[in-house]
């Protein structure tokens, strides 16, 4: 999910929003990277050279902020429901079926895993096309193969081909409805496409399918909060900024972002409040957040 820039514009994709110039704290993606930055062992866009000087640390590449390489592992969890507005919960996203156990599916061939290796190499060596290859061929050996269209939606992302990443993480979420990853990847995308209402309708159902990891469920947690805050949600973007906190005590991205939507809600002390408690959790994040959009309050 792209980051809130000064100019009005979501980082990576340049698709406009009129939310005013202040900092959304994103855990991801910088302007030259792909949708899907952040995996485990992920692509870095123009890494230095040797020799070249160092470049600044920006306050959302810290590793407080930055949640990259999260792991989600897929088993069934208590129902966690995200509501879009106070009437009606978000749609069922694609690709849920009504079953709670998946149907089995055949063992994947010897030749499908190994062309799924060699991709999820070429994968890790930002050779995006190449990767898609390998991909495609190990769903030509193994047509149900949900881990090949998984990675190559990923590949798709990097690529910046959204339309075929969301296909893919679709058919990955149909072949297996258990597994959280294709909804949670295909939610970023979503974010992405400014499609908010499903982008929560996604993290919502990662979130039911994640078991009760405090770290993973607070992570997820927060993009759906950033989500439900670029759709105008500002109360459910401050409920999961609450739930998120009360997982991961002391996240100050947390307070910053609840914040922000306190304050776009109408209760500038309360925004005040947490602008406070999020520069005393982490004075060096806050003050490069000001560095960037410096309408954030020097002392709150």
């Amino acid at each position: 999910m792209g980051l809130l820039l000064p100019d009005g514009t979501i980082d990576g994709f340049g698709s406009r929003t009129s939310l005013g110039n202040r900092v959304i704290p994103n855990r991801s993606n910088r302007p030259d990277e792909g949708v899907m930055s952040g995996d485990k062992d992920p692509p870095t866009a123009n890494e230095p050279k040797a020799g070249d000087p160092p470049t600044p640390q920006k306050w959302w590449e810290r590793p407080s902020v930055q949640f990259a390489g999260m792991v989600i592992f897929s088993a069934a969890a208590v129902i966690s429901q995200a509501k879009t507005n106070p009437s009606a919960p978000p749609p069922r996203p694609a690709g849920v079926s009504g079953r709670l156990v998946p149907k089995p599916q055949p063992a994947a061939t010897a030749e499908a895993k190994r062309h799924l290796d060699l991709g999820e190499d070429l994968y890790r060596r930002k050779e995006y096309a190449k990767a898609i290859e390998e991909f495609t061929i190990a769903i030509r050996a193994y047509p149900d193969y949900d881990e090949a269209y998984y990675h190559r939606g990923l590949a798709h992302g990097d690529f910046k081909r959204l339309d075929e990443a969301i296909t893919d993480f679709t058919t990955a979420a149909r072949l297996a409805p258990q597994k959280a990853e294709p909804f949670y990847r295909r939610g970023q995308v979503y974010a992405h496409l400014e499609r908010f209402a499903e982008a929560v309708a996604d993290y919502t159902e990662a979130i039911r399918l994640t078991p009760s990891n405090p770290e993973i469920r607070g992570r997820i947690l927060y993009d759906r909060a950033r989500a439900h805050f670029l759709g105008r949600s500002y109360p459910a973007a401050s409920a999961d900024c609450t739930a998120m906190l009360r997982l991961i005590p002391g996240a100050a991205e947390a307070y910053l972002l609840r914040g922000q939507a306190t304050e776009a809600d109408g209760d500038p002390a309360g925004a005040t409040r947490d602008f406070r408690e999020a520069r005393r959790l982490d004075p060096e994040m806050y003050r490069l957040a000001r560095a960037e959009w410096p309408t954030l309050p020097e002392n709150p």
